[in-house]
């Protein structure tokens, strides 16, 4: 049978289109793979700002290289106007504020079907590490529950507060009833941090009160406190966005390296676990504001919620460490 010319016309144009995108195809599929040259930079991108660093090598290298940062970029400068230290607990209501001494919600994250638990007590220094302690107890499958509270860290009596007008019972009175839950709720792992500037004033009380920390079966660990930043880092780095280094945060406080010797002496001596934090955001007194991209440092004395994302595999390696 003879097919008309138009009819052909239009199957060999189809035939040979196939053909193409066919050969084409073919030439895609097992071409190699383009690589960046080994010694060429990645174009800046979210990404490649919050990739994490997986051993304490890389972190370390990371340090190292921040003290030579003077300029941020302008993704950074960009960023500084939604850098914060308010993490979930805030949002939910699960950090009280100075005037709620005994808290009133359940405040519990991480593995809700645990029969194990986590507790994170002290003050606004302790809530500043829940996004890394979160992900820790999601992964190894703990109940979070936090009990955390403003300028209150786990202390006895009533804390002395610079600038504060009238005595803080509401601090003393939210550690009493924590220590009762603590001895009658015995979770398996306690978590303690506060502010070096509140536990250096009132020393003695807060050595008193870790033994209350722990029970039998209870691990118990005692995080250091972070550097100290030199006012608002935030709008330091805002006025400095080509000198970086002008806004470097301090470890060298006296107070605070007398605090850190004499708490870790005496979470050795009760059988707890103590992580030196100043190790990871410093190698000497100074301490850089801006490491791997990551703007360390928040609100007042904090540290970011990028910052405990960065130091989350750490903050893991480290816990599980203690705890095995």
């Amino acid at each position: 049978m003879k097919i008309p010319r138009a009819q052909a016309r239009g199957i060999f144009v189809f035939a040979f289109v196939t053909a193409t995108l066919m050969v084409l195809a073919g030439f895609l599929l097992n071409r190699p793979a383009q690589r960046q040259p080994a010694n060429s930079s990645p174009s800046p991108s979210i990404d490649v700002v919050y990739q994490y660093p997986m051993n304490d090598a890389q972190f370390q290298s990371n340090l190292r290289a921040a003290y030579s940062v003077k300029a941020l970029t302008p993704e950074q400068m960009r960023r500084l106007g939604s850098v914060t230290n308010r993490s979930q607990i805030y949002i939910d209501g699960c950090h009280s504020n100075q005037g709620l001494a005994i808290p009133t919600q359940a405040c519990v994250f991480g593995d809700l079907k645990s029969s194990k638990a986590i507790w994170l007590v002290g003050d606004s220094h302790a809530a500043q590490w829940f996004v890394a302690l979160n992900d820790f107890a999601l992964n190894h499958h703990y109940r979070l529950v936090t009990r955390t509270m403003s300028s209150c860290p786990f202390l006895l009596g009533v804390p002395k507060l610079a600038g504060r007008a009238g005595p803080y019972w509401q601090c003393q009175t939210h550690n009493t009833w924590l220590a009762g839950k603590i001895a009658s709720e015995n979770p398996a792992v306690v978590i303690a941090a506060g502010y070096s500037g509140i536990q250096s004033t009132n020393l003695d009380a807060t050595l008193r009160a870790m033994p209350l920390l722990g029970t039998p079966t209870t691990k118990v660990v005692i995080l250091g406190d972070t550097p100290k930043p030199r006012g608002a880092v935030l709008d330091c780095l805002g006025n400095n966005a080509k000198s970086a280094q002008n806004c470097f945060a301090t470890s060298d406080s006296v107070g605070a390296t007398d605090l850190a010797i004499k708490v870790s002496a005496r979470a050795k001596k009760l059988g707890f676990g103590y992580l030196r934090l100043t190790d990871w955001f410093c190698q000497n007194p100074k301490c850089p504001a801006v490491i791997a991209g990551r703007i360390i440092y928040a609100q007042g004395t904090h540290i970011s919620t990028e910052a405990q994302q960065y130091f989350e595999s750490r903050m893991e390696s480290s816990l599980l460490n203690l705890l095995r």
